[in-house]
């Protein structure tokens, strides 16, 4: 039983398109065991750092952190207690749990160091930490001089205002990039901030770093 639930978490994940997990309730129902008992397996796994769990309000992407152990067992146990609601309109069945911060079930990033193929992300860094469970709100800190590209570019639209800024390509008036496709990117947010020399940085969420193109990935890197 241990193995298939490890199978079945991980083939969700990297089949994810954005890095999800997946429901607690979904092992119980897509094997067919007792809810209450695949709470309990799925607890030995968390000890075996084989599981990872996130419960909040969203728990479908792993925000800043993987919680210790004991925090994890206990929410688990907690989880024991939740009921869940069925509400059927038309053909569609929804399911509302009791709980306001429900649990996703994620591979831990030591399984997936051993066990994922990481082809698909050569090139790409900021892509293939998010692969490997790092948190979506990172945060990544570069040299300043890493947003003169895009500053003295008149080719990207480079917004800031005071302390947070964007990036992207800037279109043509038929809505044709101004650049090649390897620098069409849109950069939702950057920051700036200060290291303990009091030296100016710029600082990204990683989330934001893994939706650059290849070329750029790379170029962020080395910065």
């Amino acid at each position: 039983m241990e193995k298939e639930i490890i199978n079945k978490v991980f083939e969700f994940f990297i089949k994810s398109d954005d890095f999800n997990g997946m429901p607690l309730r979904d092992i119980s129902d897509n094997l067919d065991i007792e809810y209450k008992s695949s709470v309990d397996v799925i607890k030995r796994l968390v000890q075996k750092d084989k599981i990872s769990i996130q419960s909040s309000s969203n728990p479908h992407i792993i925000y800043t952190r993987h919680y210790p152990k004991e925090i994890q067992m206990k929410i688990l146990e907690d989880a024991k207690s939740w009921t869940v609601k069925k509400e059927k309109i038309g053909n569609i069945v929804f399911r509302t749990e009791s709980s306001q911060t429900p649990i996703c079930l994620y591979p831990s990033p030591e399984l997936l160091k051993k066990k994922r193929n990481l082809e698909d992300f050569i090139g790409s860094p900021y892509s293939k930490r998010l692969a490997l469970a790092e948190p979506q709100l990172k945060s990544v800190f570069f040299e300043i001089d890493v947003l003169d590209r895009y500053f003295n570019d008149p080719r990207f639209d480079f917004s800031f205002d005071d302390y947070s800024g964007s990036i992207s390509c800037k279109y043509d008036e038929n809505h044709q990039p101004l650049l090649r496709e390897e620098d069409e990117i849109f950069l939702k947010t950057f920051g700036l901030g200060f290291d303990e020399n009091g030296k100016r940085l710029a600082v990204v969420y990683l989330r934001y770093l893994s939706d650059l193109t290849s070329e750029h990935q790379v170029y962020w890197s080395n910065k």
